[in-house]
């Protein structure tokens, strides 16, 4: 049983967003057998239910933590008292709290690099992506190990100078107990959202905050729904929209904001669509849309680093917004395919967890 100190810069509630699910189900799983404490920014609004692991949390919040000094106080005290074995940091923003506590306690530290975070900027065309890069080098050369998200994952931090005998895949996962087949809780949500048995549903959802999310539905309304025919429908469940988006809010499009159980509106759909064009990383959306047995419809950026083997057949890629459109009719008409054990053993996060290396 090892000691582990986790350092987040988001906070783990509420779970809305793909690397503060991955945190959480790490923390959770890594407490089963280890002891762990997570050092993160204040959750808003605060979890309710008990953890399997301590919080010790810090009142800033954002890049702030970067170049406040109390971040770094509280860090570092942290460590002094629980005396870790290893520093598990996620993501690369708090490298520089992790080297400082390295340096001063001898505690090796683990990087797991939930996305390449030059090439997320880069395809974003952020001015500032070939700072953060030469940032990411820094960490990814100073760190004793790093976990990638998938093989393409992988290959890219190690050109950005991760040690490849030291970088390992530690893929998105998802609780296969809370995502599974459920087609009498996606009742409930069609006969609440009005959806009538002749009648289509597509979801898409994430953090709309989150530019290619954002990018994502503009895309669904501009160009998916306006190239399938009046039965279809299209749902878009999660916080952030910014008032430009919530404006196309209406007609077959709606916008239902966050959702307690995510999860019983995936099981309400035909079809999940995910017609991402940038970022980095792979998306939980997929792998939890997979494991209710429901068809997703994605472009190849989207299914980034997933097994598409293991996927099967619930999964179709298209990269033109004609073929993305004739393969969610295609999808919805196919139907549901319950997820394969092969696929349970890849993503289930307890089989993850039980293989990282630590």
């Amino acid at each position: 049983m090892a000691r582990i100190l986790m350092l987040s810069y988001l906070p783990i509630h509420p779970p809305n967003g793909g690397g503060r699910v991955r945190i959480r189900a790490l923390a959770s799983h890594l407490a089963e057998r280890h002891t762990l404490t997570l050092v993160c920014p204040p959750p808003t609004p605060p979890a309710a239910e008990a953890l399997r692991f301590a919080v010790c949390e810090r009142g800033v919040r954002g890049a702030r933590q970067l170049a406040d000094p109390r971040a770094y106080r509280t860090v570092l005290e942290v460590a002094r008292r629980e005396r870790p074995d290893v520093i598990l940091l996620e993501y690369v923003w708090q490298g520089l709290h992790a080297s400082l506590v390295s340096w001063t306690q001898g505690v090796p530290v683990l990087l797991d690099a939930f996305d390449v975070a030059t090439e997320r900027f880069r395809r974003a065309g952020h001015p500032l992506w070939p700072a953060i890069s030469l940032y990411e080098r820094s960490v990814l050369r100073s760190v004793e190990g790093v976990f990638a998200v998938s093989g393409h994952d992988r290959a890219a931090l190690v050109r950005l100078g991760a040690r490849q005998e030291r970088t390992s895949v530690v893929p998105n996962g998802v609780d296969t107990s809370t995502f599974r087949p459920d087609p009498e809780a996606g009742r409930r949500v069609r006969d609440a959202l009005g959806v009538g048995g002749d009648e289509r549903l597509l979801l898409f959802f994430g953090q709309l905050a989150y530019p290619p999310n954002a990018d994502a539905v503009r895309i669904l309304v501009r160009e998916i729904m306006p190239r399938l025919s009046p039965e279809y429908r299209l749902i878009i469940a999660g916080g952030g929209a910014s008032p430009e988006l919530l404006r196309r809010d209406g007609g077959r499009v709606a916008f239902v904001g966050p959702v307690e159980r995510i999860q019983d509106y995936v099981n309400a759909a035909d079809a999940v669509v995910a017609p991402i064009r940038h970022g980095s990383g792979t998306r939980l959306k997929l792998i939890e849309t997979l494991a209710c047995g429901v068809p997703a419809v994605a472009t190849p950026v989207a299914a980034e680093g997933l097994d598409l083997a293991v996927c099967g057949p619930g999964l179709t890629l298209a990269d033109d917004w004609d073929a993305f459109a004739a393969a969610t009719r295609q999808a919805c008409a196919a139907g549901r395919v319950g997820p394969s054990s092969a696929f349970i053993e890849s993503y289930d996060w307890r089989a993850i967890v039980e293989r990282m290396p630590l």
